[in-house]
Formats: structure tokens, C-alpha cells, sequence
């Protein structure tokens, strides 16, 4: 054992991970990347019961081959995920190892070994609260304003982050800009703690600093952030009063309107994460959780447009036409 190694307990609506990290490189980056942790130095002798997820170093520098990517024992999901691992040839060998019920993953370059370590966590940990039947995983942004939570829902690429990074510039407390969690027995939406990930142009877009976060010496061009440096906070649990279908269409004007619920839940269903979108019992718990929200569809090409629209949203009391 040695004083870089680690033992992170991720502990969210009940839920409870354990991670093992042995990785003088990446040590300081893979406990940064989520924020509802404890850490501690792992115990001697190591505990009975397997991690749920392990980041390993091996010593000694580069592996066979030198390939730089990932091999498998075990498909896993890398959907959404900016940073990209790929297969590399059988018979190759890597620094790096990532090891989970999900499968092991080895790679000679740091890079692809956090991004694995942070997709595999946020993967576990998702799926056990699905597995709660209390909480749905939402593929969405999310902030409060008076009257509750908005929600903005859309694909990858449809400015989630962007915008809610935007509005927590305008003070709004952030429940997420990637994932936020429905909870379906306060039938409020609470936040999913993890560092906002902005990725080119957003930042130069919102005028923020260069790239900095957790991955900084490794990722160069994504800003990681958290609320505190916007200028907010994280949110409390809130009842959900709006939901926004997002698109981002360049050199459009930015254009908000309301959508018919039937509509809105087509759209939102496959945003569920983890989850079996065509049960009735999922259909029963998103329809309850989201009963009081009303539904918009808002398009734009600049965050300041967007702002200026859902802040009316947020907070009517504050606009004036």
C-alpha cells in the first residue's frame, strides 16, 4: 500500500459505490471528477468484498505496442462520453486498467483511462438508483428558479450544458447540466453532483476562462466547472415547474413555444436513462413526477438569447416585456 492509493465512497440517494483508485498519475483528477465522496486511504489488509470499480497504474511506463488506446474483455457503453476510448488490437498491453461488473479495460494513455474511470462510475451509479425503482436518471440540464425546476432536455449536442451554464451565470442554483435525477417519492427533481463539462465553443461562448478542472493536464480543450465558479450554487430538490425540448440551430433566432404534453413525453422517454422506456410503470412515475410542469420547445444559436427567454420561465416577476 502506498499513499497513493485510494479508497472513494460515492454514496447518492441511497445508493453506495466503492471505488479503488492505485494511480499516482490520476489520483487527484478521478476524485475530483464527482463531488457526493468520501475518501480515504485504502485500509491494509485490503477489504473482503471487491470495489465496484478499480483504476489501476501499472509501473514501468509505456506497455507492448505502445498503441496509446483500449482493449476490452467486455463491451461497455461510451455514448455521450467527449473523450472517446477505442478498441486496441488483441495482444497489446496498457499502463492503465479499469475493472468493474461492466468489464476491464486496459490503455497505455491517461487520458482514456479517466474517461473510462468516469464513465464507468457515472454508469454504476446510475443504474443502482434505477434499480431503487424510486429514482429516474433524466438525461437533461436542470436550474431553479422561483416558482421550481426547468429542466432542459435534448439530445447530445443540443446545448444542455452550454445553457445551463449560462443561466447559472445569471445566479440560477444548478441541478445539473448533463443528468438530473427524478425522485419519485417527493416527486421532486434533485441534482446529480458532478462537474460541469464544457466543450468548444461553449466557453469562448460564454466568455469564460481557459480550460481548467479535474482533467486540466490532460484535456485541453474541455472546461470542467462547478456552480461556485459561475457564480450559483447547487440546487435543492425542487418540484419540476418546466420542461424545455432544446435545439441548438445556428444562425436562427432563438424561439420558444409552448408543446402539447402528448408530444413532450414522446420526446422525453428516451431520455430516460437505464431504464425501459416503454413500461407503464416508467410512463406512470415520469407523468407524476413531471404533473404540475408545463412543456416548451425553445431553439437558438446564442446563449444570451436563451437566457433572456427562460428567464421568464424562472422567474416572471423579474421580466418585463
Amino acid at each position: 500500500m502506498t499513499g497513493e492509493e485510494l479508497e472513494l465512497f460515492f454514496a447518492i440517494e441511497d445508493v453506495r459505490i466503492r471505488a479503488e483508485v492505485r494511480s499516482p498519475t490520476l489520483r487527484h483528477p478521478a476524485r475530483r471528477l464527482y463531488l457526493d465522496y468520501r475518501a480515504a486511504p485504502l485500509s491494509s489488509p485490503a477489504p473482503a468484498a471487491a470495489p465496484d470499480l478499480e483504476l489501476m497504474e501499472r509501473d514501468g511506463g509505456a506497455g507492448e505496442e505502445g498503441s496509446g488506446e483500449e482493449r476490452t474483455k467486455q463491451e461497455g457503453r461510451t455514448e455521450g462520453d467527449e473523450h472517446p476510448v477505442e478498441p486496441t488490437p488483441t495482444g497489446g498491453s496498457g499502463r492503465f486498467r479499469v475493472r468493474s461488473s461492466r468489464g476491464e479495460w486496459t490503455m497505455e494513455d491517461p487520458e482514456s483511462a479517466l474517461s473510462r474511470f468516469d464513465v464507468t462510475l457515472g454508469e454504476l451509479l446510475l443504474e443502482a438508483m434505477v434499480g431503487t425503482g424510486t429514482v429516474h436518471p433524466l438525461h437533461a440540464g436542470g436550474v431553479v428558479g422561483a416558482n421550481g425546476a426547468l429542466l432542459l432536455v435534448g439530445p447530445g449536442g443540443a446545448g444542455k450544458s452550454t445553457v445551463t451554464a449560462a443561466l447559472a451565470l445569471e445566479g440560477y442554483p444548478v441541478l445539473g447540466d448533463d443528468v438530473v435525477l427524478l425522485c419519485t417519492k417527493s416527486g421532486r427533481v434533485r441534482s446529480f453532483r458532478r462537474h460541469m463539462k464544457l466543450i468548444p465553443p461553449a466557453p469562448e461562448l460564454l466568455g469564460l476562462p481557459c480550460p481548467h478542472g479535474p482533467g486540466e493536464t490532460l484535456w485541453e480543450d474541455v472546461s470542467y466547472l462547478l456552480p461556485e465558479e459561475l457564480g450559483s450554487r447547487w440546487a435543492e430538490p425542487a418540484a419540476a415547474r418546466h420542461v424545455v425540448l432544446l435545439r441548438f440551430e445556428p444562425d436562427a433566432p432563438s424561439n420558444l413555444f409552448p408543446v402539447q404534453p402528448g408530444r413532450a413525453f414522446q420526446n422525453l422517454l428516451p431520455q430516460l436513462l437505464y431504464t425501459e422506456p416503454g413500461t407503464a410503470t416508467t410512463f406512470a412515475d415520469l407523468a407524476d413526477t413531471l404533473a404540475h410542469a408545463r412543456f416548451h420547445h425553445l431553439s437558438f444559436s446564442r446563449p444570451r438569447g436563451a437566457v433572456e427567454r427562460l428567464a421568464r420561465l424562472l422567474d416572471p416577476d423579474r421580466c418585463t416585456d
